[in-house]
């Protein structure tokens, strides 16, 4: 049996995009058309699909070079075919046609050739060096079943849910090393999890910078805070001092807070600056 061990790589995946010519020089072209050609195993209304995915998602990032727009979509139409059990979907490079003008914006039709390969299946996850939850938590993170088609979406979901797992435990450091090993006779991707959990930390300090929107306000903050200092750090914590506070429900952590691991000290210091008008 032919098995071969390849590091799993933030895009789960060893496939190149081949060489081919790009005829515009706008960054952020209008797609008239995108098409996917050499396609067999994946459903016409599948493949339509997918095309709208992606143009759906083109628009969202502003690129600086025509060359990266080009390698994003290539990308996402790789992402999609991973969703599907190609693992190992060669996405060849986009070919463009400039057809004419949108006020300054060129406007272009775009084809991709695509090799999807074979198709893989789940054959196990296994979690190594995990001790602070029991393993099937840990392996109902993942939204996926063995034998169920190999999905990369999937996968992802399944290892942010385990760093929002023990980052609620105070793993702040929490990671896990993924690797895949492929058996090419069965057509089936293993998952193996190297778990390094880190130690626990707790919250520190809250630090009140700026100037008060009224008398008490930093003296407020700090009295609340005490309640919450030493507590096992969760990262659902800050919005739950928000809410205590009288924060407005749309203020929110990431956009007050500043976050300090102390990895000697093993807690989470928090600095916040006051500024008016006031956020409460």
């Amino acid at each position: 049996m032919l098995r071969s061990i390849i590091i799993l790589a933030l895009s789960l995946s060893s496939c190149l995009i081949a060489a081919g010519q790009i005829q515009v020089s706008d960054p952020n072209p209008v797609v008239h058309k995108l098409s996917l050609s050499n396609v067999y195993s994946v459903s016409p209304a599948e493949q339509q699909r997918i095309v709208g995915v992606v143009l759906n998602g083109i628009g969202t990032v502003f690129h600086q070079k025509d060359s990266e727009f080009f390698d994003e979509i290539a990308e996402r139409i790789r992402f999609e075919f991973q969703t599907l059990g190609y693992f190992k979907v060669f996405v060849n490079k986009p070919l463009v046609k400039a057809i004419g003008k949108d006020g300054e914006r060129e406007v272009v039709d775009v084809d991709v050739r695509v090799d999807e390969g074979a198709q893989y299946r789940l054959k196990k996850i296994q979690l190594k060096n995990g001790s602070a939850f029991p393993l099937t938590e840990l392996r109902a993170a993942f939204p996926i079943a063995d034998a169920d088609i190999f999905d990369r979406a999937k996968i992802a979901r399944g290892l942010e849910t385990l760093r929002q797992l023990y980052a609620g435990k105070g793993f702040v450091n929490f990671s896990a090393v993924p690797e895949t090993m492929v058996d090419e006779d069965a057509h089936t991707i293993s998952l193996s999890l190297d778990l390094d959990e880190g130690e626990i930390f707790y919250l520190g300090t809250l630090t009140v910078l700026g100037v008060e929107s009224e008398p008490g306000a930093r003296a407020k903050l700090l009295t609340m805070w005490n309640s919450y200092q030493g507590k096992i750090y969760d990262y659902r914590l800050l919005p739950l001092f928000l809410k205590d506070v009288g924060a407005r429900p749309e203020v929110k952590p990431e956009q007050i807070f500043k976050i300090s691991p102390d990895a000697k000290a093993k807690v989470v210091n928090v600095s916040m600056t006051l500024a008016k008008p006031p956020v409460f």
